[in-house]
């Protein structure tokens, strides 16, 4: 798995991960149900970060997409250790499902 880090953004992100490596992220999907966000939750593993590359171009390309003079510095490389559904109603505790 692969993401992005921003210019302009303060990269505490990635110094956080270069000191303890793994990391929870929530991905939510807000298509599914206006009223609730379902995603997954996935624990993950840092495995580093390309400055360059096909990979990273591919991520500009996507992002230029549809948010045109934002830019990614870095492609941070994951291994994803867990995977779980997850639901946030709004006012009301996040869910795991299943």
């Amino acid at each position: 798995m692969a993401g992005g880090e921003e210019d302009q953004v303060s990269g505490n992100t990635f110094r956080n991960l270069r000191v303890n490596g793994r990391a929870r992220l929530l991905v939510l999907d807000p298509i599914m149900d206006p009223r609730a966000r379902d995603g997954v939750r996935l624990d993950v593993e840092f495995l580093g970060a390309e400055e360059d590359g096909p990979g990273l171009a591919h991520i500009r390309r996507w992002l230029d997409a549809f948010a045109p003079g934002r830019k990614v510095v870095r492609r941070l490389l994951f291994k994803v250790i867990e995977a779980a559904p997850f639901r946030v109603w709004p006012g009301e505790r996040p869910v795991l499902l299943g």
